[in-house]
């Protein structure tokens, strides 16, 4: 007689009654149909498509988990600039042929002018900078010759206040030589001539020149000088001292006498390094090993 598990028997014939309920039972109504417009007389909005995390409204739900669009990052309009750009190499070859065509860019008279002044403030500078430094080398940079570049614009406001000064352009650059020398012990750099703002501008550092020309203690045609290095002169006297101060540094040092000392510098050549050259020359232990090495 073949065993079957009593709890495995009940439990297929419980599913099998629910499937069988499930199969018997009437198929439930469908929705209640919606009421014609015509006939209700009310205007229905068309539904609106659900999407991630809104609802039926189409209104986002709090919480939901959907993520935002990105940002669009706004550019941010460029500053104009100030100055014309420098122009390339193609630019200069194009207007070298034109020239060479005979096609002039005309220029106005009061362009040129205007030119020609700030061209002048600018030698004037060069010169005094050279006479300051004592280099008849040095010089600006050839951009700040160049019409439309930044550094031009800088010497431009340089030629407005020389201008607005009412002196000329020597005197507007020695003015600045003068006060940064005295003040800074350094030649001024060239923005620093067009400086409206500030403790002292460039005005008032040319009206306080002025005044010390009408003083009389500045010469107003004399050109400042920078500063000498100068070599400190050591007297013999002084020189001689450390070297007899040295050899008995020496001497104590290494247990020996000064000939043997001044024998073993005489021989390895560093002789001038330890001690002055007049000492040595005067000094009667070394004039006998000099003799007996000329020998």
């Amino acid at each position: 007689m073949r065993w079957e598990n009593p709890k495995a028997h009940s439990k297929k014939s419980k599913k099998s009654k629910i499937k069988n309920n499930k199969l018997n039972q009437p198929a439930r109504a469908c929705s209640k149909p919606r009421a014609n417009s015509e006939a209700s007389g009310k205007k229905i909005s068309p539904r609106k498509s659900r999407t991630p995390g809104a609802d039926v409204s189409g209104k986002k739900l709090k919480g939901s988990g959907a993520k935002k669009p990105p940002a669009v990052a706004k550019k941010r309009p460029s500053r104009a600039k100030t100055w014309a750009a420098v122009p390339t190499k193609a630019e200069q070859l194009a207007l070298a042929r034109r020239l060479m065509a005979g096609n002039v860019p005309e220029v106005s008279l009061v362009e040129s002018q205007r030119r020609a002044h700030v061209l002048a403030v600018i030698g004037e500078f060069e010169r005094q900078l050279r006479v300051y430094r004592d280099a008849p080398y040095v010089g600006v940079k050839a951009a700040h010759r160049q019409p439309g570049t930044k550094e031009f614009a800088k010497w431009e406001r340089v030629t407005a206040l020389v201008e607005q000064s009412g002196v000329g352009a020597a005197q507007y650059v020695k003015a600045h030589f003068f006060w940064f020398d005295r003040w800074f012990n350094r030649a001024p750099r060239s923005y620093e001539l067009g400086q409206r703002e500030g403790k002292c501008p460039s005005l008032e550092r040319v009206r306080l020149y002025q005044h010390e020309v009408s003083q009389g203690a500045v010469q107003a045609t004399r050109d400042v000088s920078g500063p000498v290095s100068r070599t400190s002169t050591v007297p013999a006297e002084v020189k001689h001292a450390n070297s007899e101060r040295q050899l008995a540094q020496l001497m104590g040092a290494y247990d020996l006498d000064a000939e043997s000392v001044l024998r073993m510098f005489s021989d390895n050549g560093d002789a001038s390094a330890y001690f002055d050259r007049g000492w040595l020359r005067a000094h009667p232990v070394w004039q006998k090993i000099k003799q007996e090495g000329a020998r």
